[in-house]
């Protein structure tokens, strides 16, 4: 007779956290666009100031690539459509602030006895003192302060109603959808819709680089308090990049000012022409490369 093996239990799938965390995925993906935007445009903005003051430019200062201009102005535009998207994800039938109406017991306070213990470690300053003391005093504090955090974040949710109910789930989204209103009328009257007609002046939606950042915080408020509630933990919005943003800005602003690389390189005086290096520019050292034998280097000699 052989025994039957009893299949493991499934694990129920949390359909909240699960909802939170799609939000959160995409918003950070969106929100990786606006960093380079914000230090492209600055870089241009201080590029072009230089190049007027020197006017050692054979040409005026101005944009000289407008195709790479439009790729960031399509990045510009793709930022805000999807940003009203996740406005939109958030309050549809399933979505998170929907479903939290449903679940709205899970909007809880919290007390200092659910945080979890952490080791301390006591310095040398402290020896003689009583140790188990001083650590269980320390766990203490640091419980009453996570569980403080929490339950502020429940109050910016939720204010002025405790237990939560579905009713102030409510009014939480009117108020979110009430403050982030900029959002959509920009991505339907300027960025998804710019070509159709409207019967008044569509600029007037129109959002510059630096007033989104307040809706950004609106968005990471919400997300940031949700998260911190839910899971008794908290979320980083700060970006990190493989690429450095700022550096990454300037070589845009180069190729949109000065036309393309080359014509950065010789704006800066990189290359000199020389008997040895009688074509000094980029493109012809970018030519030596792909013609050079593979693994010689040659591409990288000077002359």
């Amino acid at each position: 007779m052989t025994a039957k093996k009893t299949p493991a239990p499934v694990e129920q799938k949390d359909e909240l956290l699960a909802l939170l965390d799609e939000a959160l995925h995409a918003y950070v993906v969106t929100k990786r666009r606006y960093p380079l935007l914000v230090a492209t445009t600055k870089s241009i903005d201080t590029l072009l100031e230089r190049l007027r003051v020197q006017n050692t430019s054979p040409r005026k200062p101005g944009i000289w690539n407008d195709a790479v201009l439009q790729l960031l102005r399509d990045s510009f535009d793709v930022f805000v459509i999807d940003l009203a998207s996740i406005r939109e994800r958030l309050v549809e039938k399933n979505g998170l602030l929907s479903q939290l109406k449903k679940e709205c017991a899970r909007l809880r306070r919290c007390e200092p006895a659910e945080i979890e213990a952490q080791p301390v470690m006591l310095s040398g300053d402290m020896r003689g003192a009583d140790p188990g003391r001083i650590e269980a005093e320390f766990q203490q504090h640091v419980r009453e302060r996570i569980a403080g955090s929490i339950n502020a974040s429940l109050s910016r949710l939720i204010p002025d109603e405790y237990p939560v109910t579905a009713k102030g789930v409510e009014a939480l989204i009117k108020r979110f959808m009430k403050d982030t209103e900029p959002v959509e009328r920009d991505r339907n009257h300027v960025r998804a819709h710019r070509y159709e007609y409207r019967g008044f002046d569509r600029r007037k939606h129109f959002q510059p680089l630096d007033e989104l950042q307040g809706q950004l915080d609106i968005f990471e408020q919400l997300l940031g308090d949700l998260f911190h509630v839910l899971t008794r933990g908290t979320f980083g919005f700060k970006l990190r990049f493989t690429a450095s943003t700022e550096g990454t800005a300037e070589d845009l602003a180069d190729l949109m000012v000065h036309g393309s690389i080359n014509g950065a390189v010789n704006a800066y005086s990189v290359a000199q022409q020389t008997p040895e290096n009688p074509v000094p520019w980029y493109y012809a050292r970018r030519s030596r490369f792909f013609e050079s034998q593979p693994g010689t280097g040659e591409g990288n000699k000077e002359g």
